[in-house]
């Protein structure tokens, strides 16, 4: 988590983050970008389930770039930024039309091998209409990402596929994610 706070501002910060989400509901979404900035710009309030939300406010809005803006002014720190927060800017680049480098940017990352990693990028690449490779994108992190490769399987008509998945999945014993592929993989 990029900053902490106490309980009585997580509690206000929850009630700013549903008036901004019901004013984006009413077609107020600037206004609730506004609302979120002003909360994510507070002392103690940059956490990121509420950049997430400005993030995709500012995507659900047509406005990604001013998400991608906020970001680089808030986050300005030296080093490279964690996958906690790296996430969030993930959608935005792809928001304009720029989902190659948003994918090349993730697996770039440092912890952009990772099977959590794999998750986002996964979302990322079937957001964008390329679910096969979504599918592809998880296969080396199976069974950790068990699910996720079961839902993909289903939009591309192949069901039977999903179902063995989970099924194979369900019944294998817990292996640490970065297991390599022995046989060929459950998907």
């Amino acid at each position: 988590m990029y900053r902490q706070f106490d309980d009585s501002s997580a509690h206000r910060g929850s009630v700013t983050v549903d008036l901004a989400r019901l004013l984006a509901r009413h077609g107020r979404g600037g206004e609730a970008i506004e609302v979120m900035r002003a909360l994510a710009g507070r002392t103690g309030q940059a956490v990121d389930w509420i950049l997430h939300v400005l993030c995709t406010l500012c995507a659900e809005e047509g406005r990604p770039e001013d998400g991608l803006a906020h970001l680089d002014t808030l986050l300005e720190r030296p080093g490279e930024e964690e996958w906690d927060l790296f996430w969030i800017r993930l959608p935005l680049p792809a928001a304009c039309d720029r989902v190659d480098e948003a994918l090349e940017r993730a697996r770039a990352h440092p912890e952009g091998g990772t099977w959590y990693a794999a998750e986002h990028i996964a979302a990322l690449l079937a957001g964008a209409g390329r679910t096969e490779e979504a599918v592809e994108a998880l296969r080396p992190h199976a069974p950790a990402n068990s699910r996720e490769p079961a839902g993909y399987l289903v939009d591309l008509g192949r069901v039977e596929e999903a179902v063995a998945v989970l099924h194979q999945v369900k019944s294998a014993p817990p292996q640490p994610s970065t297991v390599a592929w022995s046989e060929e993989p459950p998907f």
